[in-house]
């Protein structure tokens, strides 16, 4: 499979990157290659490599960049999973120039209908594996997450951080995520987005507000509007797999990733005019990501999440 990237200059277009995937009889990925366009041939960027077991659960994932003329270690991921096939343990390595070193470490529960309850994330630091953050997730009675509730570890407890309330119409789409931090007595509001949809549940609109001490106030509004196509290159969603809080920002911000699997991908932030500007690896089962010091202007951005099923796109506003 070979996905190319290219960005016009006003007369041509110009390849920029070019992603290749190879996959085995039961269609999982062993591979995927990223490479960049320098101008005269495709130069190998990075790639990861992955193994599975005999329920098409992915075990190792190996991730290496290419460093002058070979391929160089960064990290591997070693997951186990239950009998329910639930992904339970999973075990970051960095390569130390001749040895894999721990690094990160997550311990993942579910509850009997198989959606993930809790996640604790733990960091080696040298001898041990020393709690680091920790998530908690809440479920109504159609499997929906309701609450995620994100802390981190003190030293000696658990110290809440913020939390995400989400609520759903009766036909389980997502209408509204409310986005709070706890300032040590109380909960602050920070964020609200609400979401409408039409009569096929169809994504319609997307209100974005943030609280400015009184009241909620309206920031960005965004409409979606359909037609019929007769084909489909691949999957692309404008649908909630993630939320960003908050929205607009100052260029830090945060995003919380709602899938609770082990999926990687690339993070891509382009500006109004389809330049990327920023570019980060991630996988799903972080749960939070972060963003610092991107060095966005204000003005409008597109963020997109790349994974091996789909690509994802929210609008993301920098505000000053």
């Amino acid at each position: 499979k070979l996905a190319r990237r290219q960005t016009w200059d006003g007369a041509n277009w110009l390849n920029k990157t070019q992603y290749i995937s190879e996959y085995d009889a039961n269609s999982n990925e062993l591979l995927y290659l990223v490479q960049t366009w320098d101008g005269f041939g495709w130069e190998n960027d990075f790639q990861y490599v992955s193994e599975y077991d005999n329920n098409n659960n992915e075990i190792m994932q190996l991730w290496q960049d290419w460093v002058g003329a070979s391929w160089v270690n960064t990290f591997l991921y070693s997951l186990e999973y239950d009998a329910n096939n639930n992904l339970i343990d999973a075990i970051t390595q960095e390569w130390g120039a001749s040895v894999w070193v721990n690094y990160k470490k997550q311990a993942h529960e579910y509850d009997i209908n198989g959606n993930r309850i809790l996640l604790i994330g733990r960091n080696w630091d040298g001898q041990n594996w020393v709690n680091a953050n920790q998530q908690v997730s809440e479920y109504d009675d159609n499997n929906n997450e309701i609450l995620l509730l994100l802390k981190h570890w003190s030293g000696t407890d658990w110290i809440a951080g913020s939390h995400y309330v989400r609520e759903y119409n009766a036909s389980n789409n997502l209408t509204s995520v409310l986005y709070q931090t706890w300032d040590g007595f109380d909960w602050k509001n920070n964020g609200f987005n609400s979401y409408g949809y039409d009569a096929n549940n169809n994504q319609v609109s997307v209100l974005v507000q943030n609280w400015n001490s009184n009241n909620w106030a309206n920031t960005v509004r965004i409409f979606y509007y359909y037609q019929l196509v007769s084909g489909v290159h691949n999957s692309v969603s404008t649908v909630d797999d993630y939320a960003i809080f908050p929205n607009p920002n100052n260029g830090n911000f945060t995003i919380s990733l709602n899938q609770n699997d082990e999926q990687q991908g690339l993070l891509n932030i382009y500006n109004s005019a389809g330049k990327l500007v920023y570019s980060k690896q991630v996988r799903y089962s972080d749960g939070i990501i972060s963003v610092q010091n991107a060095d966005l202007s204000k003005g409008t951005y597109f963020l997109q999440i790349i994974t091996k099923d789909q690509q994802t796109f929210q609008m993301l506003f920098v505000a000053d």
